[in-house]
């Protein structure tokens, strides 16, 4: 390989994953093989980084994020195309992909602290590939970073989870940097879809789940069919702080509960680990 050259943009905001950033190299702050810019919107860069490099070639890509969030993504898409090749969690290490010519790459982030958005800075390293070198990166094995991703559902007042199977919740995570949970609150009961976690496209995940915070008793966990709304209650009279075993759950599914109330001036917080099958060995 030549040697690398480095490309560093900040986005204002965060990567949108679907809207194309238009700047050029003309628009970047050189020093040496350092190539700096910014923008205040989009989330797909060219395949042509910028037009560095001649894009009917293909090119190795190392990316990495300034900030850490779970649910920092960034796909390897052929041009044109609904579908994509790769899909890796983008964190502060750098992970690399190979993209093919016409392949664009989509970057998607979420907020960067608490409450608020924050800048975002993405991290290229990229290197024109010869033969031989395409050759031995498809021999060896480049295993992407497989985060664990942890969630807490907070109720906002002192009662307890009813079993209500036919009301979707849709969450909206934040971001917690100092508890590394995406946290949301409400006051609703209903059910969580797998997809509102993870959004797998077409595999099952694993799950594990734990409940805090309850005056007394037990909790009830359910799985609700995602078609009809049909409960089964696989996990009764769970104690609190306890993490269930792992949960097998298909990708259309959903997760529902029943827990007594919490002590006054507390909530009850129920936590949820995910992983792709096949991710946890």
């Amino acid at each position: 390989m030549a040697e690398a050259t480095t490309i560093q943009i900040t986005n204002s905001g965060p990567w949108d994953g679907s809207t194309p950033i238009t700047i050029t190299r003309r628009d970047l702050t050189q020093t040496g093989r350092l190539y700096k810019g910014s923008v205040n919107a989009g989330g797909v860069i060219s395949g042509g980084l910028f037009d560095l490099f001649d894009e009917r070639g293909p090119r190795l890509v190392s990316l990495a994020t300034s900030t850490w969030n779970p649910r920092h993504v960034a796909r390897v898409v052929p041009r044109g195309s609904t579908i994509y090749r790769q899909e890796i969690d983008l964190t502060p290490n750098f992970q690399s992909v190979m993209l093919a010519p016409e392949d664009d790459l989509h970057i998607a982030t979420r907020s960067a602290v608490l409450g608020g958005v924050g800048s975002v800075t993405v991290t290229l390293i990229v290197n024109d590939m010869s033969e031989q070198n395409a050759f031995a990166f498809q021999r060896v094995e480049h295993r992407p970073e497989e985060l664990m991703r942890r969630f807490r559902v907070l109720r906002g007042d002192e009662s307890g989870w009813a079993a209500v199977f036919n009301n979707r919740l849709h969450p909206e995570w934040s971001w917690d940097p100092a508890s590394r949970y995406l946290i949301w609150r409400t006051n609703d009961s209903g059910v969580l879809a797998i997809e509102d976690f993870l959004d797998t496209g077409r595999e099952g995940v694993s799950v594990w789940v734990r409940v805090t915070g309850m005056a007394a008793g037990m909790a009830e966990i359910f799985r609700v069919d995602g078609r009809s709304n049909d409960p089964f209650s696989f996990v009764a009279n769970h104690p609190a702080v306890k993490w269930t075993d792992k949960i097998w759950m298909g990708y259309d599914d959903q997760l529902a509960f029943r827990t007594p109330n919490a002590p006054a001036g507390a909530a009850i917080a129920i936590d949820f680990e995910l992983s792709r099958l096949g991710e946890r060995r």
